[in-house]
């Protein structure tokens, strides 16, 4: 499978240079690119494509922070920052220097996010095959990119001039991504036009499964095997018990947090209670009204009725609104101002109180 993503001009190759780099990971900041990807055991990118020779790059070598800046952010070339100081020690105006850096009209795309994904069925053998069985996935998959690669540079990034010579365009147009991404679905995520057999689904994936990969049939075969020993496995070192007054924080904690106001109702505890035991539980049957308990206790022991009831309906335990016991309380409405007291007249003594106005004053 291959996902589809525009790169504009700007700040969003921060996300490259922040994530992806690093495997999808956070980057700490003010960490140089080589050590975060040698903390992490990601390996450096590297250059690839028929263009290289045009740009003065070499294939295979290393991508840099400044590199993956002048391209996927500026849209200049890679080695603008060389090209422009070249350009000023030769007594070039600065204008003219930094045009010299930049590769034809300044665009608002200055790149294309391919992301390539082997099917599931391979991610899972990859993970539970031998290194045998991983060595012959891992080929597979870096041949699929070069031949896309390859394709994709032919159609649509590059032209080809009569002399042979190479002649890229700009960009990747919106036509062209609209047929990639239609060509994408229809070769890999061929839509269902009817409900199919969950036997006649299996053979289909099997016969897949071996046909793109090239593994034997055996360790396809015994693919559903190892999936089961796992998953038992799993099961089994996952106790079944819930502790209410454990799970009854977490619900309470979440509810109020999320939603608006530190105010919720009933139904927000019970459809988080839900939510906890499914993860609790990995899949189990959950013994009945378990939910209900997680919610008696968070509102006998965490929550704090609020309501306003203007209505019959509104007493009801189901439009009841709740909060949390920790959350602050709403600020007090001030005292009112004394009066002014404009009917009242100094007294002789300045410390003394106001004497009440004669009639007549």
């Amino acid at each position: 499978m291959m996902d589809i993503a525009l790169i504009t001009a700007g700040q969003m190759y921060r996300y490259y240079l922040r994530q992806v780099v690093v495997g999808d990971g956070r980057r700490p900041a003010r960490t140089p690119l080589d050590r975060a990807q040698e903390e992490v055991g990601v390996p450096a990118g590297g250059w690839m494509g028929r263009g290289l020779a045009v740009l003065g790059l070499a294939a295979g070598g290393v991508v840099t922070e400044a590199q993956l800046r002048n391209l996927f952010g500026e849209g200049r070339h890679p080695h603008a920052d060389r090209i422009e100081a070249d350009q000023l020690a030769a007594g070039k105006k600065p204008a003219a220097a930094r045009r010299a850096g930049a590769l034809g009209r300044r665009v608002k795309v200055t790149g294309v996010d391919l992301t390539f994904r082997p099917q599931p069925t391979l991610t899972l053998l990859w993970a539970l095959g031998d290194e045998e069985t991983r060595r012959a996935i891992e080929a597979a998959h870096e041949r699929v990119i070069a031949a896309c690669l390859t394709e994709l540079e032919h159609e649509y990034v590059t032209a080809v001039d009569d002399d042979g010579t190479p002649r890229f365009l700009p960009v990747v147009c919106e036509q062209a991504r609209a047929k990639l991404n239609r060509i994408a679905t229809k070769m890999t995520r061929p839509p269902k036009q009817k409900a199919r057999p969950l036997a006649q689904l299996r053979a289909w994936w099997k016969a897949s499964a071996i046909l793109t990969s090239g593994v034997a049939a055996d360790v396809i075969n015994s693919l559903l095997e190892h999936a089961r020993a796992a998953a038992a496995a799993i099961r089994a070192r996952v106790t079944a018990a819930v502790d209410v007054a454990l799970a009854a924080v977490d619900v309470a904690a979440t509810v109020f947090v999320m939603n608006s106001g530190g105010r919720f109702h009933r139904r927000h505890l019970l459809t988080e209670a839900r939510r906890h035991l499914a993860l609790a539980q990995r899949g189990r049957r959950r013994e009945p009204s378990l939910d209900e308990s997680i919610v008696n206790e968070v509102l006998a022991a965490h929550c704090a009725d609020i309501t306003k009831a203007r209505t019959e309906r509104g007493e009801e335990s189901g439009y009841r609104l709740y909060t949390a016991r920790w959350a602050p309380a709403p600020p007090r409405s001030r005292t009112p101002a004394a009066a002014s007291g404009w009917d009242r007249r100094p007294a002789a003594n300045p410390a003394g109180p106001f004497l009440p106005l004669q009639p007549g004053e």
